[in-house]
């Protein structure tokens, strides 16, 4: 059985690789369906590439503002790594660092939606004025949104909702992508 796979393969092979005009115009058919198999998606440029920015995010009386760095390893997938501090006014202020994974979809424009952890030192406001000593946790992270993000070097934006253990709402983020 193996020799007559062998055989056929060489066949293949030679007959492919003749230059008869029967081959060129096989390889030529072929070749075309192959490219008509490309959807848009797949001509689209990759955005791999590393983004540094700043973001802050308010609510009301909540409010922060993070350095991040994001490692962008796929056209669709990036890690994000932040420091930065925030404050919920006579509630708690705290600081730390956030580390999330980041799917976005779309162009340049696209909607993205992020979650991961934030590891944080909060010091919260008691009723009677006292201050509580500060105590690290690690909370969850996560939020969605819009970003701007060109497939070449450039200014970074991102806009949406987000939510960190000392902060959070409404966020805008502006950087540069490297």
């Amino acid at each position: 059985m193996k020799i007559y796979l062998i055989a056929a393969v060489a066949l293949g092979i030679f007959i492919l690789e003749s230059p008869s005009t029967s081959a060129q115009q096989w390889r030529r058919r072929t070749a075309s369906i192959s490219d008509s198999l490309y959807t848009a998606s797949d001509n689209a440029p990759k955005f791999t590439g590393n983004i540094a920015y700043v973001e802050g995010s308010s609510a009301w009386f909540l409010g922060s503002l993070f350095l991040n760095y994001e490692f962008v390893f796929h056209e669709n997938w990036s890690a994000k790594l932040g420091a930065g501090g925030g404050y919920a006014e006579n509630i708690a202020n705290g600081y730390g660092g956030l580390l999330t994974a980041n799917y976005f979809y779309g162009g340049d424009h696209k909607f993205e939606v992020n979650a991961g952890i934030c590891y944080a030192g909060i010091k919260e406001y008691q009723l009677s004025g006292e201050i509580s000593a500060r105590e690290w946790k690690i909370t969850p992270a996560f939020g969605g949104g819009y970003r701007y993000q060109p497939a070449g070097a450039g200014m970074f934006f991102r806009a949406g909702i987000s939510y960190y253990s000392f902060g959070g709402g409404a966020h805008l983020g502006i950087g540069w992508r490297l």
